[in-house]
């Protein structure tokens, strides 16, 4: 519950009805190595938002796909894989890190909604339908790779990184920001400095009352 766990076992996988991670515990599986956890409602459990997996092999469900993450941090690591629905939700107390490199067993997914934390890098997913989010939120230039069709900013704080110029967040549909801030990291002072910029093609967009799209003190 303190320190990390790491899956050093001579067998290549293990199946568990379910994963308790306490504390600000770490259960990490490793490369080469699977997981997987019965087909429950809820398979991994945690005591506090602090726990986390990390996953640089495979975390799977015997008989369905992850489509919650609730009340913990999940990381997939470049190389991991998760088996994971078209339909996922993050909750205000969980977390949920997508690196580059890392492989989902479904990347086109209709709906991506997240009251938590949320990051995704660069090509981690094909197409989202609905991306819904109202957390702490970081997308990487190509996030998906296909399309995103329509983006509901609910809340908190989104940070959109490495896109340029040339290169707009590009929507099918609708840009809403109903609350929150749609903004970028900071740059420097200089044309050379300039690593981000809010650029965004849709549809429509839409900024309601006391939301906003800024990029104020980002340097150049």
């Amino acid at each position: 519950s303190a320190s990390k766990v790491s899956l050093a076992t001579s067998s290549l996988s293990l199946t568990f009805d379910s994963l308790y991670v306490a504390g600000t515990g770490i259960y990490q599986i490793p490369v080469g190595r699977t997981v997987t956890l019965a087909s429950s409602t809820t398979p991994i459990v945690s005591s506090t938002s602090s726990a986390e997996i990390r996953v640089y092999g495979t975390l799977t469900r015997s008989s369905d796909s992850f489509s919650l993450i609730n009340g913990f941090t999940l990381s997939v690591y470049s190389g991991g894989n998760l088996t994971n629905s078209t339909t996922l939700i993050v909750s205000s107390t969980g977390a949920f890190y997508l690196y580059e490199g890392a492989v989902l067993s479904t990347t086109s997914l209709n709906t991506l909604s997240s009251s938590g934390t949320l990051y995704l890098a660069t090509s981690t997913l094909t197409s989202i339908t609905n991306l819904n989010v109202a957390g702490a939120t970081s997308l990487y230039k190509n996030f998906a790779t296909s399309s995103v069709t329509n983006f509901n900013i609910n809340g908190n704080t989104v940070t959109l990184y490495n896109y340029t110029t040339t290169t707009p967040l590009t929507l099918v549909g609708d840009l809403v920001v109903s609350a929150g801030t749609l903004t970028h990291p900071a740059n420097g002072t200089t044309a050379q400095g300039q690593m981000h910029v809010l650029n965004i093609a849709a549809n429509n967009i839409t900024v309601n009352s006391g939301a906003t799209i800024s990029a104020a003190g980002k340097g150049y």
